[in-house]
């Protein structure tokens, strides 16, 4: 469900995981997380500040981007 490296994980796309609802339990884990002092530690700073801002509210670099596909994309079309 998750990918990136230590400290900077966002979510990952799964069929699976959004058939059996895990999603939906992350996400309840996750604000319970906030809401009792923190957002969990495991999570990329990017995720966590659009989980508690809003994802409008954020700006998100290539480097922040942990699928290496779609980050060399970005590269790519950036230069």
């Amino acid at each position: 469900m998750f990918e990136g490296p230590q400290g900077k994980k966002v979510l990952a796309c799964s069929i699976a995981a959004l058939k059996g609802n895990s999603y939906f339990y992350a996400g309840q884990l996750m604000a319970m997380s906030i809401i009792h002092g923190g957002p969990p530690q495991f999570l990329s700073p990017v995720l966590t500040e659009a989980l508690i801002c809003g994802p409008e509210k954020v700006i998100v670099s290539a480097e922040d981007v942990a699928n290496e596909e779609i980050h060399s994309q970005i590269i790519l079309v950036s230069c």
